[in-house]
């Protein structure tokens, strides 16, 4: 039976727990809707040849377009893999944490 002091702990950790999904929640809700939406280069097609290209300027467009839609993405990704690194650091803490302590746990009742 767990005592009254492990059940706080437990229902603390739950609460972190809580806490840290509605804010991994928020925080991907912001990622995706920043990520720009796109069509596939597929859509307009490959130019097969530089006769096919009508206006440089249309062409610098497209390409300044996509560009930055390829750095938004990147920049998507680089917050999406820190925040994963960062949940998976919260969940391993209380689990280390309780192994710790059933570990001192396990020690202080040998000793005795």
């Amino acid at each position: 039976m767990p005592t009254h002091k492990e059940r706080n702990l437990a229902t603390r950790q739950l609460i972190v727990l809580l806490a840290l999904s509605v804010i991994v929640a928020v925080v991907l809700g912001y990622l995706w809707f920043t990520l720009s939406s796109l069509p596939p280069l597929e859509i307009y097609g490959y130019p097969k040849s530089v006769e096919e290209v009508d206006q440089p300027e249309e062409v610098l467009e497209f390409l300044q377009t996509y560009n930055r839609a390829i750095v938004k993405i990147g920049q998507t990704l680089y917050w999406l893999i820190f925040l994963m690194f960062v949940i998976v650091l919260q969940l391993i803490t209380p689990f280390l944490t309780g192994c710790i302590i059933e570990r001192r746990r396990r020690a202080g009742s040998s000793d005795e």
